[in-house]
């Protein structure tokens, strides 16, 4: 049985193409920053690359017989072909081009459910489920240097649990210099060079949802319940809404800042509040593999 990814063209949100892969379902997909390959894994929690031009298929990860922990996250580097990954409490880098493992590996003390590259690719922040091996879990929020995963013994820079931000999610401001963490009740714009919140909003009540930087930092797209707000990041105010028919799961900016993609219905992709369906007519679909 087979699944089915379509593409569109970022900025104007006209549908590119249709892949078709050999899989029952997709519950990971991520596409390579140039848009040729497309890592995803397959029902059974197995990792594979898609070189879209050619339809060819590199296999990363399998699960062996027995094996319980399926790929939980994965991720591109944003300045090269790097995949990172994760399964069975370890974070792996691998070669998107050739599957060749690079690094990572080293057993972890926490299930890795997020990773997220820093802006020049040097740097990762890892969201975890920690566990005190009586079944109780907490999340965890960690910074590390990409070069620790190539030893043997990875140390984490921060732990933001420490600084009293525990289980927060966190977004890279596109300067790389400075993090959003987002906390049930509050957002803080964290300085990693001084290590100062430079900016805190509390709310009254618990509004995490996805969020997303605009290419230049100067506005923010933030999901919370069914609606798409878009901050001003100079005023910290909201400046525009987009109210959807569903909890919004992800925001994405358009290359050019211009728009906001998102689920906001439940026909499928939306750019701002109008469905891409509806911005062009649709191809035939074009089989990938």
């Amino acid at each position: 049985m087979s699944s089915y990814v379509d593409l569109f063209d970022a900025v104007t949100g006209r549908w590119l193409q249709r892949l078709t892969i050999d899989a029952l379902q997709l519950p990971l997909i991520s596409l390579n920053p140039d848009g040729s390959r497309l890592a995803y894994t397959g029902h059974r929690g197995d990792l594979f690359i898609l070189e879209i031009a050619t339809g060819s298929v590199i296999t990363i990860f399998l699960i062996e017989p027995g094996e319980q922990r399926e790929v939980e996250a994965i991720a591109w580097s944003p300045i090269n072909d790097h995949l990172a990954w994760s399964n069975n409490a370890a974070l792996k880098i691998s070669d998107g081009r050739t599957g060749e493992w690079l690094a990572g590996g080293g057993q972890m003390d926490s299930q890795l459910t997020g990773i997220i590259w820093s802006p020049d690719g040097n740097q990762i922040i890892t969201l975890s489920l920690r566990g005190n091996g009586m079944g109780e879990w907490t999340e965890d929020t960690r910074l590390w240097d990409v070069a620790t995963f190539f030893s043997d013994n990875p140390n984490a820079l921060i732990d933001f649990d420490d600084l009293g931000f525990k289980g927060a999610t966190a977004r890279w401001h596109p300067d790389g210099h400075q993090i959003l963490l987002q906390q049930s009740t509050r957002l803080v714009l964290f300085d990693l060079e001084t290590r100062q919140v430079l900016v805190e909003i509390l709310q009254t009540e618990d509004e995490r949802g996805p969020i997303s930087w605009s290419p230049d930092g100067s506005q923010l797209a933030k999901g919370s319940g069914n609606i798409v707000q878009i901050w001003n990041t100079s005023t910290w105010e909201v400046v525009e809404e987009f109210q959807g028919t569903r909890p919004i799961s992800r925001t994405v900016w358009s290359p050019d800042g211009n728009h906001v993609y998102s689920n906001l219905g439940t026909e499928g992709l939306y750019r701002d509040d109008v469905r891409v369906s509806q911005l062009h007519s649709k191809q035939t679909p074009i089989a990938g593999t």
